[in-house]
């Protein structure tokens, strides 16, 4: 069969509203990836991350430089209770945060418990070690969950 110029130009808007609509599917199926990775990103890897920790541990020898208690929210929006941490910071593990079994009412104690000028045995959230970098960048620091002398 011979095909004519006039045949080809009915095609012709087929063809383009083909391409329109692969390109308005493949849009769709990129922004729900992207909205994928942000709800993994944001609420569930945290989640997992910390409940990971809470079984896997690792024991750092670290030279503490100062140790702070805090009391402040967990956001930055002002959403939710007060949480309280004591900020360990050592010159050879970086910054390590002491949350589990830190409360308001022993917050101080146990920042002052920790001499600036030794070493200390750190116990540490495994996950959280292993991404320490990733962490970082984002602005947060190690998990750890007990801190005794080293010597």
């Amino acid at each position: 069969m011979i095909r004519h110029r006039a045949d080809s130009a009915v095609d012709a808007p087929t063809k383009a509203a083909a391409r329109v609509r692969i390109r308005v599917v493949v849009r769709f199926v990129v922004a729900i990836g992207v909205v994928t990775v942000i709800v993994v990103g944001g609420l569930i890897a945290p989640a997992v991350l910390r409940s990971y920790d809470l079984d896997h541990r690792l024991t750092l020898r670290c030279h503490v430089t100062s140790a702070e208690g805090l009391t402040r929210g967990s956001s930055n929006r002002g959403i939710g209770g007060p949480d309280p941490r004591v900020v360990i910071t050592t010159e050879d593990c970086g910054e390590l945060v002491l949350w589990k079994g830190v409360t308001r009412g022993n917050v101080r104690a146990i920042a002052d418990r920790v001499d600036p000028s030794r070493e200390y045995a750190i116990e540490v959230g495994a996950g959280t070690w292993k991404v320490r970098g990733l962490l970082h960048a984002i602005g947060r620091s190690p998990s750890a969950f007990a801190v005794e002398s080293a010597s």
